[in-house]
């Protein structure tokens, strides 16, 4: 049983069809030549066969006859003849009456036979013509071939001859016939090997360049040998395989062309699919989210995770503004569902809050600062109107105060034209002599200094750089001033003006009461002041700062502030050097 068993699925596997397409060639060939060979081989046998009879039947025809013209009338003669004549040809004959009586027979006794009026052969012959039959004989149990003609006096002469010989030769001539169509067989089957083989080698070779472009080997060309449809299959599929390629390579530059472009983005970028994993993120939304999250469920903070869920149920596009990290920043983005699939984008708009904020305290500021020495001019005015004629000795003193408002307001607005004007770049652009600058500033402040009895020092080298010269004097005259103004009576400014490698640095010190921490980040924002009221004390406008920060940054400098509460303040400013002036 278990040999049975173990042979199904054996069987199973020759019966099934060659999955190769030379195997299938080869199977078809073969199956078909063995077909015509069997074809061939049986419709042979069959007609060699018929032939044989026919000749030996055509043969016996015309000796019946003859045969017959030599036989005796008389009837006791007969038997003995016919016996004669059959032990001498070795043939069976039988004389056979009208009424189909057999009157002799040259193996049997004629008196025990029965009427052969019925056979085939007989029936023929009494009716005028030569009758033929092959037939196994009931008395002998052999197949013979029967022939029997008419001939005088109204009788029948048929002879049966045994088709044993013919059986024999027939046998020879189909073991010839088979050894002949086995072998036209194996050399049908190896011819059909060798053209399969043959035939199917291009395509083998094809077939492997054609899997080697599957695995992504876009360089590799199949061979356009062969005959001239595998050649033209041959040259289609290395179109193919150009095409391709360069669409791969069209794929890629616009794929490396995406990413430069989302990288370089300022936006962050996360894309989900339709389960909730990450297709694709940008290196700012990396920055934004601080890492990327492996999947939609952990997205931080949860306002933006929110977001992306609301929408892909709803569908629309949902805004989200988040405030989060340390230190704090702020975040504003949008989820918009597509085909399943969420895009979030999302930009740091901490800086535009911030400006937002600023500009809103500018124009707070600026409106206070403005309207704080109008409002003094106007009651002044007011004031020296009524005073001109009651008290005229106090108009002098109110005109005075009159004119300190003035001035201060026109140096709000000359500091905030200055400062406008900053903000679109420094013009004018030529090498300028920094010291020179530097001592005409210093110069300018040396009466104010005096004043207040403050010790000014200055180590001033040459010094030059490109740029505007009036807006230099800018920044030298707000950082000395701003020095001179801050330090307290009896106090020192240090100014130092030297050349550090390719850079003139300008340092400006003073001893004054010193700027908290918390400010520094500050103060070169407009109208920031770290004590309001002791600004408007000093005169200052809360400007000057800002615009020295401006003037620095057009010039491709930098400006820097160190700080200590009661020991004072340093600002240093470093500029590109332009050399010798």
């Amino acid at each position: 049983m278990n040999g049975v068993e173990g042979a199904g699925p054996l069987d199973l596997t020759l019966m099934k069809a060659p999955r190769t397409l030379a195997g299938r060639l080869f199977l078809w060939q073969v199956g078909l030549v063995l077909l015509v060979l069997l074809v061939l081989g049986l419709t042979l046998d069959r007609v060699l066969e018929h032939n044989a009879i026919e000749r030996l039947r055509s043969s016996m025809a015309g000796e019946v006859t003859a045969l017959g013209e030599t036989l005796s009338p008389a009837p006791a003669d007969l038997q003995t003849q016919v016996q004669a004549i059959g032990a001498e040809s070795d043939v069976r004959l039988t004389v056979v009456a009208q009424d189909g009586t057999v009157l002799a027979d040259s193996d049997h006794d004629p008196t025990t036979m029965e009427n052969h009026s019925s056979r085939p052969e007989v029936a023929a012959a009494l009716r005028g013509t030569t009758g033929t039959d092959t037939r196994r004989s009931a008395t002998t149990g052999e197949d013979y071939l029967y022939v029997a003609a008419p001939v005088s006096e109204g009788r029948v002469v048929r002879a049966a001859v045994p088709l044993t010989d013919v059986r024999r030769q027939q046998d020879a001539i189909r073991l010839a016939l088979l050894v002949g169509l086995i072998a036209a067989a194996v050399a049908s089957i190896g011819g059909a090997l060798l053209v399969t083989r043959s035939a199917s080698r291009p395509l083998r070779r094809m077939g492997e360049g054609v899997e080697q472009l599957g695995e992504g080997n876009l360089e590799v060309r199949v061979s356009t040998d062969g005959p001239r449809e595998i050649a033209a299959l041959g040259a289609t599929l290395n179109q193919m395989a150009e095409r391709l390629a360069a669409e791969v390579a069209a794929s890629v530059e616009s794929q490396h062309t995406r990413d430069l472009i989302l990288s370089a983005m300022d936006e962050g970028v996360l894309l989900f699919d339709e389960d909730g994993t990450v297709a694709f993120a940008n290196p700012a939304m990396e920055r934004h989210l601080g890492s990327i999250p492996e999947a939609e469920g952990t997205v931080v903070p949860v306002a933006v995770r929110d977001a992306v869920s609301d929408a892909r149920a709803r569908r629309v596009a949902v805004q989200v503004e988040v405030e989060t990290g340390i230190p704090s920043r702020w975040l504003r983005g949008t989820a918009v569902e597509t085909e399943g699939a969420v895009l979030l984008v999302l930009r740091d708009v901490t800086d535009s809050r911030r400006l937002e904020a600023v500009r809103r305290d500018f124009v707070a500021n600026a409106s206070h600062e403005l309207k704080t020495p109008a409002a003094t001019i106007q009651a002044t005015a007011e004031t020296i109107r009524l005073a001109a004629e009651d008290d005229p000795a106090s108009v002098t003193r109110f005109v005075d105060q009159l004119e300190r408002e003035a001035v201060r307001l026109s140096r709000i607005v000359s500091d905030l034209l200055d400062l406008s004007r900053l903000e679109s770049g420094s013009q004018e652009i030529a090498t300028v002599a920094l010291d020179e600058i530097v001592r005409n500033e210093l110069d300018r402040a040396n009466s104010p200094a005096e004043e207040k009895q403050l010790t000014i020092q200055a180590e001033i080298a040459a010094a030059s750089v490109r740029g505007s010269a009036g807006d230099l004097e800018l920044l030298a005259r707000n950082l000395i001033d701003n020095a001179v103004r801050y330090t307290p009576e009896g106090g020192t400014v240090s100014l130092k003006l030297d050349q550090e490698g390719s850079w003139a640095v300008l340092r400006v010190e003073d001893t004054g009461a010193g700027i908290p921490s918390r400010d520094l980040e500050r103060i070169f924002e407009r109208f920031y002041r770290v004590d309001r009221a002791r600004s408007r004390d000093t005169g200052g406008t809360g400007l000057g700062l800002s615009i020295v920060r401006h003037v620095a940054e057009n010039h491709g400098g930098t400006v820097e502030v160190a700080s200590e509460l009661g020991r004072g303040t340093t600002f240093t400013v470093r500029l590109p050097s332009a050399g010798p002036a």
